[in-house]
């Protein structure tokens, strides 16, 4: 049972640690929306730092950032299942390698709490009813984790495509 609480407790910590980053990704694109389209920034780019990271077209730019954004704040919400195909866990492994039964994307794939706790096979006969119980949140929680983790993964994606298409633009546009 003790193997059982650990593993929740390690689902739990990186339901959190996706948490923090989502959050922090969510607050550096809302302050990009806010500062770098203010009249200050406007005015001159002096820092070329800035330029760099924040120049390109910003008509191109703006609605990669506003999906990015959005896609980082829906991942705080704690939903499991979503209808969208690319949030779906499939399984990456070489064919000769069998699944992690404490690996948080191995635990996410398996179809139900049932067949985790039996490749687990830690439980004493007598807490069956809980470690049941505790199998269920702990793949509840793994679901959660994939989630919080492939939508990070697809706003900085969609954030850098963003940015490297408004530098094309830039490129590409005849200068005015």
């Amino acid at each position: 049972m003790a193997e059982l609480l650990n593993v929740w407790r390690e689902m739990g910590a990186l339901v959190r640690f996706a948490e923090a980053k989502n959050t922090f990704l969510t607050a550096l694109l809302i302050t990009y929306l806010s500062v770098a389209h203010s009249k200050e920034w406007a005015a001159g780019h002096d820092n070329y730092v800035f330029l760099i990271l924040f120049g390109g077209n910003q008509r191109v730019f703006l609605p990669f950032i506003a999906v990015s954004t959005v896609l980082s704040a829906i991942s705080i919400l704690p939903v499991t299942s979503t209808g969208f195909v690319f949030l779906k866990y499939r399984r990456r492994r070489l064919p000769d390698r069998p699944p992690n039964p404490y690996y948080f994307r191995d635990i996410a794939a398996v179809d139900s709490a049932a067949r985790w706790l039996q490749s687990v096979q830690a439980v004493p006969q007598a807490d069956q009813y809980r470690a049941e119980q505790l199998a269920e949140e702990i793949v509840i929680i793994a679901r959660l984790a994939v989630r919080k983790f492939a939508l990070f993964r697809i706003a900085v994606m969609i954030g850098f495509l963003g940015w490297a298409a408004a530098w094309i633009a830039r490129l590409v546009a005849p200068a005015a």
